[in-house]
């Protein structure tokens, strides 16, 4: 038994994700915006089920033409275009969401950023779209949904799984601020956007699409208490940045309780800047929208994106909801926290696009046979002039400060090198050299000579609040350079590794490496943590990297890779030192970032 220096094993990509708002459960969900007579104030609002939200505003305007061809099942009597909001959000939560009693102060919002709670009637057209999981036979709310027509629901391809899905295995709940299925309705036909590619999820450009819910029965509107028909949105409108809009959608609290529907008002962000940040994947019938602290998220995918004109609401045609790292106070999220669906499968390691893990850091040794500062562990950056890795990544004898370097902000390992040197080592007092890292306080600061320069592709990763649990089950990700599987060293160009690895609760964790050890002493220890599955996990050459999960859509750190003892084994998940246990010694030492 011996700490690992994981690495991760090859395995297919998570689904790209927006921050600052809507969040993986509004999906479906609306943005809207009003429009006035006035010039200026045009704002965005999204609405979804939780407990935070934003701002109500006015916007502009537009004029009405035919709607879509492959619409035409639709019977409407209003003959207008519609504008489509998909919020794309990360898998943090998979699966249906049952509705379960209120929340602790230990949970994880996610859902609409920057929102507040939407008043009765305030969204009328807004729906909620819930699926039935035989598995657990309990109905659990998946999405959001706008009402076009008294029979017909706009929500978001996305939403709807499986290539043949069963309509009786989906309801609508229409008319409420809160989450119910007293008075839902039945669906009783689906129909997609000929254009969706169901493959894994929404990823490409032609996958992010609408669909259409046929329910069993005609919806009373206008008046009527269970809901009013949102207008779909004229073609000649021109929402020209920086106008607003208004987005709805469901915010849901870990683990997964959604309790009311949330509003927020988001700015219109400029084409040529959001494909900047997203490149190819925004295409000309997408739009952005979003800024520091307002936006959609985790939840709210499907829901409507709408803008006042001539005192009627519309919702607009294919709107893509996304958050510009730059424009939010949260950190780039590349995949973000917060995404449309949760892959199936077992997923080992691939290769990480460029800015993906912008804190990442690789730890050197210098190495006198190959003359080369070689790669020894991972490490992120918490602080300009500050790295936390793991304690047993410094407890050679040979390894002081001065023998040390630090590479920043680099996806390979030895391309184009520019080291900074490290000046000083802390340990925490609890480690214990002759037991590694299975004595626990696996952890460690590394000093660097001069604060970094910040970037797009070097920033710092959030720590998380000492109080924060990360539930059994929660998908998380982990990153490095090491062994893609036990004995195998990454071969070059030695490109970064990224996997997505389960939570394992630590009794369930502790279980599992007792039998195989005969050992009935606690050995998984409180200050760890324990993450990994079959073909998903770190191995050899990741210890001291970071683990993250998203929490209140952004990415924090909970955990440090530590030890285990057979890579992507089943049976043995990996070990991290739980970085929740060690926040007030690290800030000790390393002074929270301004603003944080």
């Amino acid at each position: 038994m011996g700490p690992w220096s994981w690495t991760l094993l090859p395995g297919r990509p998570w689904e790209a994700s927006a921050d600052n708002g809507a969040q993986s459960r509004d999906f479906g969900g609306m943005l809207s915006s009003v429009a006035g007579l006035e010039k200026d104030a045009n704002k965005l609002t999204a609405m979804d089920w939780s407990l935070k939200a934003t701002t109500e505003q006015k916007g502009p305007g537009g004029s009405p033409p035919r709607p879509p061809h492959w619409l035409s099942p639709f019977p409407s009597p209003l003959p207008l275009q519609m504008l489509w909001l998909l919020v794309l959000t990360l898998p943090c939560l998979g699966g249906s969401v049952p509705v379960t009693s209120d929340p602790g102060p230990e949970t994880e919002l996610v859902g609409i950023v920057g929102g507040h709670d939407a008043s009765n009637g305030a969204w009328p057209w807004q729906v909620g779209l819930w699926v039935f999981d035989p598995t657990k036979n309990q109905w659990g709310l998946i999405c959001g949904g706008s009402l076009i027509h008294p029979q017909w629901v706009l929500t978001a391809a996305h939403c709807i799984p499986g290539r043949n899905p069963v309509p009786q295995h989906f309801k609508v709940q229409l008319g409420r601020v809160r989450p119910s299925l007293n008075g839902s309705v039945r669906v009783a036909r689906i129909i997609r956007h000929p254009e969706y590619r169901l493959k894994e999820g929404a990823r490409q450009p032609r996958d992010y699409q609408p669909t259409g819910l046929e329910v069993t029965r005609r919806v009373g509107v206008l008046g009527d208490s269970q809901g009013q028909r949102v207008v779909l949105e004229p073609a000649a409108c021109d929402w020209t940045p920086p106008q607003a809009r208004r987005l709805t959608g469901l915010l849901l609290t870990e683990p997964l309780r959604p309790r009311h529907l949330q509003e927020v008002e988001v700015p219109i962000v400029a084409d040529e800047i959001c494909r900047q940040r997203y490149g190819k994947v925004i295409t000309d019938d997408m739009l952005c929208a979003g800024s520091r602290g307002r936006d959609a998220c985790t939840g709210d995918s499907g829901g409507p994106l709408v803008c006042k004109w001539r005192n009627i609401w519309f919702q607009m045609l294919w709107l893509l909801l996304l958050s510009l790292p730059g424009l939010g106070a949260s950190v780039p999220l590349f995949p973000g926290p917060c995404s449309g669906r949760q892959p199936s499968g077992s997923v080992g390691a691939h290769n990480a696009p460029a800015g993906r893990w912008p804190w990442l850091v690789s730890v050197r040794r210098y190495n006198k046979e190959l003359e080369l500062w070689q790669h020894l562990c991972g490490g992120s950056l918490i602080h300009h002039q500050w790295v936390l890795t793991a304690a047993h990544c410094t407890q050679r004898e040979d390894v002081e400060a001065y023998g040390l370097r630090v590479q920043v902000g680099r996806l390979r390992l030895y391309d184009r090198d520019t080291l900074t040197n490290v000046t000083e080592i802390v340990r925490h007092p609890k480690f214990n050299q002759s037991l590694s890292a299975e004595g626990g306080a696996d952890v460690a600061l590394l000093k660097l000579e001069a604060p970094v320069a910040l970037s797009e592709h070097l920033s710092l990763v959030p720590l998380p609040p000492a109080w924060l649990k990360v539930p059994e089950r929660k998908m998380c990700w982990v990153s490095g350079w090491g062994d893609s599987s036990l004995g195998a060293p990454l071969p070059p160009p030695y490109q970064l590794q990224e996997v997505m690895v389960p939570i394992v609760g630590n009794r369930v964790c502790n279980q599992r490496y007792q039998n195989f050890s005969n050992n009935t002493g606690q050995i998984i220890k409180e200050d760890m943590l324990c993450a990994g599955s079959e073909g998903q996990d770190s191995c050899q050459g990741d210890s001291g990297g970071p683990l993250v999960c998203s929490w209140k859509c952004t990415w924090v750190q909970v955990g440090i890779v530590s030890w285990g003892y057979i890579c992507g084994h089943r049976d043995f998940p990996g070990v991290y030192a739980r970085v929740m246990s060690y926040i007030s010694w690290i800030r000790k030492y390393v002074p929270p970032p301004p603003g944080s």
